[in-house]
């Protein structure tokens, strides 16, 4: 009965992962579409506050379900915050290189960077405070509840845990490149597919984190500052 019960709880915590992950990703960009107005200044204010509220929202549902294990690996983070930083950077320092350096030879065949950065570069114009909000403070610790919290008990072994949590992290940023293409686009632009691998790269390794230090906060930290860290680049680069 006990294994029975188990394997139910698993199976919820993977399901409750895929529904955040239609929430925040398709749900939500779904009805900011309909109310979409850039074409005043009232209208982009709207936006950033419509976007900004959303994104407070999924957070505070998020937080909801998973507040006892969010509380607890606060409280545990604060007593071992060294340890657990330490063994954060380790991992995402090895995630980055992988990262950094297939990006690099993405760019080189491509031409280009990944869809991705270049709507988060574009979000940042359009809507400053929104994409500071989601880039930095909400997005990190939503995608590491959602990506790693949420799948983690669906998974006894570290290494098909980290693969599945970095391919599906790293497809998500990688497919967006292929939203309102046709099929036959698609298939003409299939080499951004291959920017699930930088992507995947840092998802293993915020995988890794979680599972090694077992605290949600930790890798949800790690993800702030990396994003942070970005975001700063981008602004930089469009002065």
């Amino acid at each position: 009965m006990n294994i029975k019960n188990e394997k139910l709880k698993q199976f919820i915590y993977l399901l409750s992962g895929f529904g955040i992950f239609f929430l925040y990703f398709k749900i939500i960009p779904g009805i900011f579409k309909l109310f979409y107005n850039n074409s005043t200044t009232h209208g982009k204010i709207y936006n950033n506050l419509f976007l900004s509220a959303m994104e407070i929202t999924v957070f505070g549902i998020l937080f909801f379900i998973f507040k006892k294990t969010i509380i607890n690996d606060l409280k545990k983070f604060k007593k071992d915050y060294k340890k657990n930083l330490d063994v954060g950077f380790k991992y995402y320092f090895v995630g980055m290189l992988v990262m950094i350096t297939s990006n690099l030879i993405l760019m080189f065949i491509t031409g280009g960077i990944a869809e991705n950065e270049a709507v988060n570069r574009e979000y940042l114009k359009m809507y400053p405070l929104y994409s500071i909000i989601a880039m930095v403070f909400l997005g990190p610790p939503i995608e590491e509840i959602v990506f790693r919290l949420g799948f983690r008990k669906a998974f006894k072994k570290w290494l098909p845990y980290a693969i599945f949590s970095g391919l599906f992290f790293g497809g998500l940023h990688a497919f967006t490149a292929f939203e309102g293409m046709t099929l036959h686009e698609a298939l003409k632009n299939w080499v951004n597919i291959l920017y699930t691998i930088p992507y995947g790269a840092l998802g293993f390794a915020f995988a890794k984190v979680y599972y090694e230090t077992d605290n949600i906060c930790t890798s949800s930290l790690i993800h702030i500052i990396h994003n942070g860290f970005t975001v700063l680049l981008i602004l930089f680069a469009m002065r």
